[in-house]
C-alpha cells in the first residue's frame, strides 16, 4: 500500500469524525455527547457499508 493511499484511508475518517463531532456540538450537544458522536459516526457508516457490500448492494 503506497504512503498516499494509507494517508487517504486515514485522513478520511478522521475528518469526517472530527466534522461530525463538530457539528453535534454546534447544534447544542454537550462535549461528551459531540466527541461520541464523531467517534461513532464513521464507524457506524464503515459497518453498513460493510454489510451492504457484503449482500451485493
Amino acid at each position: 500500500m503506497s504512503a498516499a493511499l494509507l494517508v487517504v484511508a486515514v485522513a478520511a475518517p478522521v475528518s469526517l469524525a472530527v466534522l461530525t463531532g463538530l457539528g453535534s456540538r454546534r447544534r447544542g450537544d454537550g462535549w461528551p455527547l459531540a466527541v461520541l458522536s464523531g467517534v461513532l459516526f464513521p464507524l457506524t457508516w464503515f459497518v453498513w457499508y460493510l454489510r451492504d457490500a457484503a449482500q451485493g448492494g
